[in-house]
């Protein structure tokens, strides 16, 4: 889910937009939503600018928004949390039903992936990790087929090392 679907969610869940904003933002600052951003959770200074952000949104301050937006819009636009997050950190969910999930998965799998990667290129059916990691995705664990070519070029470019 995205900054400003969270936010909608709250308002069609029955907060006006301050409380929204309130409740979104602390539970921002307090790790109970992580933001996802470019594979990576958001530091803490990207949070502040974030939680600024919707505190200006419900202020309906579209001057001061205009002003700061700056690098807040890539994060708000592009960023993602857990919707299981989001609801248990607003109490829009059961706390049984959204249990927390890590974002640091491991994946058992790759290591056999990883290998015989390793046998392909040394053997010359790949020329490198990028194409390896291509034609093994298929076979691995994850959320989608970019983030599993990455982590797994990531670790046979470490393995190779």
């Amino acid at each position: 889910m995205s900054v400003s679907e969270m936010v909608d969610e709250l308002v069609q869940n029955g907060r006006d937009n301050r409380s929204a904003a309130i409740e979104l933002s602390r539970a921002l600052e307090d790790g109970a939503i992580i933001l996802i951003f470019n594979d990576a959770p958001l530091r803490p200074s990207h949070v502040a600018g974030v939680t600024e952000y919707v505190q200006l949104t419900a202020a309906k301050n579209e001057r001061e928004i205009r002003l700061r937006l700056g690098w807040v819009a890539d994060i708000i636009l592009f960023s993602r949390a857990l919707r299981a997050q989001f609801e248990a950190a607003c109490g829009l969910a059961e706390r049984e039903a959204a249990a927390p999930i890590s974002i640091r998965r491991r994946f058992a799998s790759d290591e056999t992936l990883v290998k015989e990667a390793l046998d392909g290129i040394r053997n010359g059916k790949w020329p490198n990790a990028l194409q390896a990691a291509k034609a093994l995705a298929n076979q691995a664990d994850g959320a989608s087929p970019e983030a599993i070519v990455d982590r797994l070029r990531k670790k046979i470019t470490a393995a190779s090392n």
